[in-house]
């Protein structure tokens, strides 16, 4: 009994308590920007984000709808343990309460019988806002709270080998409620898009009522084995651009850029807008595996101010945890000064393969081993029923036939 009892003491002492004290870390780095050190949300911050998230959206189909790709699944949702982590300042002044994004992505696509064309449906879901109370389903609708939900959906039909596609659809805003204490009204608005890709090249666009939104341009140099492209070599080196200009912004060219800096495992980011704001972003980002299943990230946000944001994160298949990290600021509101935990999960398929949005090749597959036994009249011989091969299966990979 005594042996049995010191046996279960090593266990929590070895597993356990470990366990619980970085339980306690991470409740730790959550709650202590939330006395006084998290940066208040703006109110005319939280009425753009409709735009933002519409583009968002846009920007994340032009790294799904490729060649090869019949699949993407994807959700997210933040979390924040105390409402003084994302304060809004009003003119009535200083709220607690809750910055949320809510997330759900899915895109299914199949060959048509043996004709090398692909159709596929996608539908992009994201409700965001600001709330007095936390909530998943069902909102508070408090007195300073704004919560609306973003919609794409549409189709796509592409030639793999050709490299060849186009998709298009709606875009649907939908202002659930829009307080007019603190915000400028906001009505359910309707667009169309579509986009458009040839080889490297691709042109994307959205419209409304009244008339042309937002046009992009990209321009993918980066040779990718898993659309098709070579696994190594100095095309893997070739940069991949981006320029978008919209209609009703001030600064109305956003230029992007990203670099592969070592293997397709090291990537850095640029993103600037012109003429007036300049630089506004900078990221340098490491995947352990080109898949991008996982990432590490150190990040650089620029205010209107001039000042630098610095910060980073590290994601995982169903968890996030960052601070400061630029792609969190222009997504949530302007989000600064404190840690950010997110429920997130993202992967795309083709037929075989599994892969991380924008990935350069598949994810590695699990690695199996395979017993063969000798066949025949009851006969084995010594060790027979051991492994006579092993054969370990480190990632399918796709091809080319010419």
């Amino acid at each position: 009994m005594a042996g049995r009892m010191a046996r279960h003491f090593c266990i929590a002492q070895n597993f356990i308590l470990p366990a619980m004290r970085l339980r306690r870390l991470l409740a730790l780095l959550l709650f202590l920007p939330a006395f006084g050190l998290a940066a208040v949300l703006e109110t005319a911050d939280i009425s753009r984000g409709g735009n933002l998230t519409r583009d968002l959206q846009l920007r994340e189909i032009s790294d799904i709808v490729r060649p090869y790709v019949n699949g993407y699944v994807a959700l997210g949702t933040y979390y924040f343990p105390l409402p003084g982590q994302t304060q809004l300042r009003t003119d009535y002044g200083v709220h607690d309460g809750y910055a949320f994004s809510q997330r759900l992505t899915a895109y299914f696509g199949g060959e048509i019988g043996k004709t090398g064309i692909s159709v596929g449906g996608l539908y992009w879901l994201e409700r965001n806002g600001w709330d007095s109370e936390d909530f998943i389903l069902f909102p508070d609708y408090g007195e300073f709270s704004l919560v609306r939900s973003v919609q794409t959906a549409g189709l796509s039909v592409y030639h793999n080998k050709m490299q060849t596609g186009f998709a298009g659809g709606v875009q649907y805003v939908n202002p659930e409620y829009v307080s007019r204490k603190a915000y400028v009204y906001e009505s359910d608005s309707l667009f169309g898009w579509g986009h458009a890709f040839w080889g490297p090249f691709a042109l994307q666009g959205s419209f409304g009522s009244e008339g042309w939104n937002m046009a992009r341009a990209q321009l993918r140099l980066e040779s990718k084995e898993l659309y098709g492209g070579v696994s190594r070599g100095w095309r893997t080196y070739l940069p991949n651009l981006e320029v978008a200009t919209y209609r009703d912004a001030s600064d109305s060219l956003r230029f992007f850029w990203e670099q592969n800096l070592y293997r397709q495992l090291l990537y850095a980011e640029v993103t600037a807008y012109l003429p007036d704001y300049g630089f506004y972003s900078a990221a340098l980002k490491f995947y352990p595996d080109p898949s991008r299943i996982i990432s590490f990230e150190a990040t650089c946000f620029r205010e209107s101010d001039g000042d630098l944001v610095w910060g980073g994160g590290v994601s995982f298949l169903f968890f996030r945890l960052a601070y400061n990290h630029a792609g969190d600021i222009e997504r949530l509101f302007g989000t600064k000064g404190t840690f950010v935990a997110e429920v997130s999960f993202q992967l795309g398929a083709t037929e075989t393969q599994f892969f991380g949005r924008n990935a350069a090749k598949s994810a590695p597959m699990e690695t199996s081993t395979k017993t063969r036994h000798e066949q025949g009249s009851g006969y084995q011989k010594p060790g027979a029923n051991e492994p006579l091969s092993d054969f370990t299966a480190t990632g399918i990979r796709r091809e080319k036939i010419e």
